[in-house]
């Protein structure tokens, strides 16, 4: 209440200073309503019970700030190898299903058995079921390298090799790959089909044309069907 008298007092003597500076210079009507207004403001602000007009002014709604997209983390694809393979997503690299073995454990075949028997070097061939001799050409020789096939069973069995999808390869040291000719010879093991009574045996080839220059004792032959595979040096 106290604090109403005091505002009330100065708006008399604002007024009562207004009335001097009419006196000396008239103030004009928008002049006088300015007065008026600013008096009446300074009042109703000090005025307890009444809701000042800064609370009955609407609040300015806020601008919602933009939600940041998430960053895109780009997956990792697999490498590609040279051959245009994705391999497994670690380096590009297809996982090796080989399975090391020997000879019986690349043909798999019960009751066969199949062992290395040395090699030959020759520039000519004969056999008697052709008509001409094999020979290589200008600068290259023949490697023939020997094998031994025989039935270990109790009871007569055939083999076909043709159809088992065996495939050989003949290793230098620099280790270009080399592949057997096919030949007419009936000892190919490629082509070797035989019918053999129990612990017979028969002799099987494959003859390799190479350079004259490699020495065969350097090199490797490596014989596969599917995942199982064998390595071996010639001797």
């Amino acid at each position: 209440m106290k604090r109403r008298m005091i505002l009330a007092a100065l708006l008399l003597s604002v007024l009562l200073t207004e009335g001097c500076l009419l006196e000396i210079h008239p103030l004009t009507e928008e002049e006088q309503n300015i007065i008026a207004e600013y008096a009446a403001d300074v009042l109703l602000r000090h005025d307890e019970n009444h809701v000042g007009a800064a609370l009955l002014s609407p609040t300015p709604t806020p601008t919602p700030e933009p939600t940041p997209e998430p960053e895109v983390v780009p997956s990792l694809s697999p490498t590609p190898d040279p051959s245009g393979n994705k391999g497994n997503g670690q380096g590009g690299k297809e996982e090796d299903n080989t399975i090391t073995t020997d000879l019986n454990g690349v043909f798999g075949l019960e009751g066969l058995e199949v062992y290395y028997d040395g090699y030959m070097e020759t520039t000519q061939i004969n056999s008697k079921e052709l008509s001409f001799a094999l020979v290589p050409s200008k600068g290259k020789k023949y490697v023939c390298v020997n094998f031994v096939v025989s039935n270990t069973a109790s009871i007569r069995q055939e083999f076909d090799f043709s159809s088992m999808d065996i495939s050989y390869q003949l290793e230098g040291a620099s280790k270009k790959a080399m592949l057997p000719k096919l030949t007419a010879l009936l000892e190919d093991m490629q082509f070797l089909k035989v019918d053999l009574p129990p612990e017979r045996s028969v002799t099987g080839m494959l003859v390799f044309e190479v350079d004259q220059d490699i020495d065969p004792d350097n090199c490797s032959l490596i014989v596969q069907r599917g995942d199982y595979k064998t390595v071996f040096e010639l001797y």
